[in-house]
């Protein structure tokens, strides 16, 4: 049995070859060009989510602007009232300067008809002058000239060429210690009080409130009072100096009590113990004792009025209000 094979003609067999190349060719290219499409759309969607990182700016740039910080001195500003007599004929013994808002005449009125009417108090004598800037707000040449006129009816107005706002106090109260440094200088006290409170004038100047009779003795409601001071031994390079004065002190006042010990902030509690020693070996007979800082002020008679009072128990006080003892012996 015979087989017969069928020979394609060579033009057949190279179309078909042809053919079959032409195939892959589409295959790959149609490949590449879906695979370009998903790379694509993956950048994006990273692009999208992945942060942005800057270089940081320089220090320094040649267009930017910073924060100027304005700097008060007292020789900026000037008085363009001051026309009061108020350390000028006499030295009183107290200044009370009330700064206010040039607007606020009736805080002014108010204090000229109360405590500001009184200039001779126990035999001393106090002035009271109002301290004010340039109006800022409403009709500003209507407020001056109402100044203007309160300052010749009453020649009690101090005022500078600073705006006169909240945000100017401290200026303003550079200008009251300005004011006080060079028209002042010879007065004993100032004082600075708000035009909202009401002082008592009469309390304040009575004698034994003034901080020079701290150290003095005195008899208040026919007690006794008395004062001493306690310290120990100087510290640092100048110490034996500083001791020399304190015994030069001590000759002149006789009111220091001195103990061997360092005199600094981690012994405070051995100055406490030897004051209590000190308390008890010299002042047996003393009714009361009592231990206050040398930065307190001390109203005496209300503190003598208050163990006197037979409303009061008769047993031991502890306080803890304060370094000086009340009671001598």
């Amino acid at each position: 049995m015979k087989i017969h094979t069928h020979q394609r003609p060579p033009i057949l067999r190279s179309t078909f070859k042809g053919l079959l190349l032409l195939s892959v060719i589409l295959i790959s290219i149609s490949y590449l060009s879906v695979n370009k499409d998903h790379y694509l759309q993956s950048n994006t969607s990273l692009k999208q989510t992945k942060p942005i990182y800057r270089a940081p700016l320089p220090l320094e740039l040649p267009n930017r602007t910073f924060l100027q910080h304005h700097l008060a001195f007292p020789r900026n500003y000037h008085f363009i009232l001051d026309d009061t007599d108020v350390c000028r004929s006499n030295t009183p013994f107290l200044v009370l300067v009330v700064p206010v808002a040039p607007s606020n005449r009736k805080a002014r009125d108010a204090i000229r008809k109360t405590w500001g009417t009184e200039t001779l108090v126990q035999g001393e004598l106090i002035q009271t002058v109002f301290l004010l800037g340039l109006p800022s707000r409403g009709n500003i040449t209507e407020q001056q000239e109402h100044v203007s006129m309160e300052n010749l009816q009453y020649h009690d107005l101090i005022q500078s060429d600073f705006t006169d706002s909240y945000n100017n106090l401290t200026i303003k109260t550079m200008v009251i210690m300005d004011w006080l440094a060079t028209r002042c200088p010879k007065v004993s006290y100032a004082m600075k009080i708000d035009s909202d409170m009401f002082l008592n004038v009469e309390n304040l100047a009575s004698p034994g409130h003034h901080p020079a009779d701290l150290g003095k003795q005195s008899v208040v409601q026919g007690k006794l009072v008395q004062t001493v001071f306690l310290l120990g031994l100087p510290t640092g390079a100048d110490a034996q100096q500083r001791q020399g004065e304190l015994r030069v002190e001590s000759r002149r006042h006789r009111d220091l009590i001195q103990s061997d010990f360092h005199d600094q902030y981690r012994n405070l509690t051995i100055k406490t113990m030897m004051m209590l020693r000190w308390l008890d070996s010299h002042c047996t007979g003393a009714s009361y004792a009592m231990k206050i800082d040398s930065d307190v002020f001390l109203n005496i008679q209300n503190l003598v009025r208050l163990l006197m009072d037979p409303a009061n128990p008769q047993r031991q006080l502890h306080d803890g209000a304060g370094v000086v003892a009340q009671s001598r012996c």
